[in-house]
């Protein structure tokens, strides 16, 4: 799945591949191991589908994945395993809600950053013109100055 997209809360085999990385008949191995059942839309809960095959994935992990081709084998096979089990929680937690995509965060911390320097800039237009004394308005002007410089770092890094 392409960086940026939101992933579907439901999902069809293609769909679930594409999430996954797995082909279709793993995907469906996985989805008939923990009885996950398609809704009216034959589509399945993208959810529950990712939960199920990371399941499998930590046990198999644990136990070696029941192959016995030696212990060098094992131990790649079960760091890819423990690798793609992260992906997968990265996935999963983008659809909980509690990962948000980088250039989504920065989008919108963006907008709120202009909207903040436009206040600003308001601020210092009505109070300037509503203070009279050159010190009043050097006050302004430096607290103005001082805050739109602290936006202006580059908050990126």
């Amino acid at each position: 799945m392409p960086d940026g997209e939101q992933m579907p809360k439901r999902a069809n085999v293609t769909e679930l591949e594409q999430i996954s990385g797995l082909t279709r008949n793993p995907v469906m191995k996985h989805i008939r191991r923990h009885n996950i059942s398609k809704g009216k839309d034959g589509k399945y809960p993208t959810r529950k589908v990712l939960d199920a095959i990371l399941t499998d994935k930590q046990m198999d992990a644990r136990t070696g994945g029941g192959d016995a081709n030696g212990m060098a084998v094992n131990k790649i096979k079960a760091t890819k395993t423990a690798l793609e089990c992260q992906i997968l929680q990265v996935k999963l937690d983008q659809l909980k809600g509690l990962m948000w995509m980088r250039d989504d965060v920065l989008s919108s911390w963006s907008e709120r950053n202009a909207q903040v320097r436009a206040v600003i800039e308001n601020f210092r237009q009505r109070e300037t013109a509503e203070n009279g004394t050159t010190e009043g308005k050097s006050l302004i002007d430096a607290l103005c100055d001082g805050i739109l410089n602290e936006l202006s770092e580059d908050f990126r890094e």
